[in-house]
This record gives structure tokens, C-alpha cells and sequence, in this order.
């Protein structure tokens, strides 16, 4: 049942990357980087336990999680006077992607089974959560590259105000569909839920 739905999953993670390849082929890819931290146990219950010592913390005040996804986007503008208003010549992102997993360390056998099963899984979830923020920059992109307005300050301000209107739009639906998505995923039953207890049974 896992690896049916890691095989399903892995195919519809494909799909979105796909569909935001064109977007990307005109030369703002994201770079993306892999952290891991080591965690070891004689079994999976062990090994869980670990993680649960050892995840990265989302805050300080937090438990740790199993891994996560961050991300830095930064934006380079240009805007341009045009007779009363304004207009933006130029928007390019700046993505970097970090993705923080967890890596097993002297497992051998049916262990090393179990926690490949799992490791992919979760690594699964989290480029799902780095595909949603791809989705965020080309929203603002697709958004925010043909502003103008037809009368504006010597700064453009009036058209800087309307990027951070839909920069904040954007912002907003992504925060959404995580939320959708986490809540989905590590609910009881849920895809998380099946390889933890993958894992440790």
C-alpha cells in the first residue's frame, strides 16, 4: 500500500514539476539544497525516537519535526517613469530551496528496507511543499511583470503598492495550500501517518 502510493505520489509531484518547467526554462531556476541531520536505532521505534531528540525545530518553542522545507525569495524590480505613470521593466526571482531530512545511519536488512520506504516518503512530502513555493514565485511573476499605472510619483510608489498587494495575495493561497496539504498528510490515517507507522511496526 505505501509503495503504490509513493509510486502515485512520486508521478503527481512530476506532473506539477513539469508543468512549472516552461516557466522556468526562461532562466530563473530555484536552487535547491539538501540538509540532513543523522539519526540510528537498532529498530524503527528506535530510530523514530531519535528523530523525535534530534528534527530540526520549525521555532524554538516548537518539537521537532521529522524534516522541513524552507525557502528564501527575493526579487529583483525595476520601475520606470513613463510620462504620468509607471512601469515595471523588469521581475526576476531569486529562489533557494532547502529542503532538511533526516539520514539513518548504520541500518542493514529489513531496517534499511523499512527506513528507505520511509526516508522517500518524507522526502516526497517536503518537494511537495518546495513545488508549492515554486508556485508561489511564478504566481507573483505572472502577476506583478505587466503592473503599470497611469499616474504615479517620481518613485512609483502607487505601482510599488500594487506589487506588494499581489505579492501578499500570492503569499496568502500559498499559505493555503500548505496548510491543506499538512493537515491532509499527518492527519490520523493520512500519508505521513502511513510510513511512520511503516517505520515503526
Amino acid at each position: 500500500m505505501v509503495r503504490a502510493w509513493l509510486t502515485a505520489l512520486f508521478l503527481t509531484l512530476g506532473l506539477a514539476l513539469a508543468t512549472l518547467g516552461s516557466a522556468w526554462a526562461s532562466g530563473w531556476p530555484p536552487t535547491e539544497r539538501i540538509v540532513t541531520y543523522s539519526v540510528s536505532g537498532a529498530d524503527g521505534r528506535a530510530i523514530y525516537d531519535d528523530i523525535g531528540r534530534k528534527g530540526p525545530r520549525i521555532t524554538e518553542a516548537q518539537r521537532p519535526v521529522i524534516a522541513h522545507m524552507t525557502f528564501d525569495l527575493k526579487w529583483g524590480r525595476d520601475y520606470k517613469k513613463t510620462g504620468a505613470g509607471c512601469v515595471l521593466t523588469r521581475v526576476q526571482p531569486f529562489l533557494t530551496i532547502t529542503y532538511t531530512l533526516p539520514k539513518a545511519e548504520g541500518v542493514s536488512g529489513e531496517l534499511a528496507r523499512k527506513w528507505q520506504v520511509f526516508a522517500a516518503g518524507i522526502e516526497v512530502h517536503e518537494r511537495q511543499h518546495g513545488a508549492y513555493a515554486r508556485m508561489l514565485a511564478e504566481e507573483i511573476l505572472a502577476q506583478t511583470r505587466d503592473l503599470t499605472t497611469a499616474s504615479d510619483n517620481a518613485n512609483c510608489d502607487g505601482l510599488r503598492a500594487a506589487v506588494q498587494v499581489e505579492v501578499a495575495d500570492a503569499f496568502s493561497r500559498y499559505k493555503a495550500r500548505n496548510l491543506e496539504f499538512e493537515t491532509r498528510e499527518m492527519s490520523a490515517g493520512g500519508n505521513v501517518h502511513q510510513l511512520i507507522l511503516g517505520l515503526v511496526q
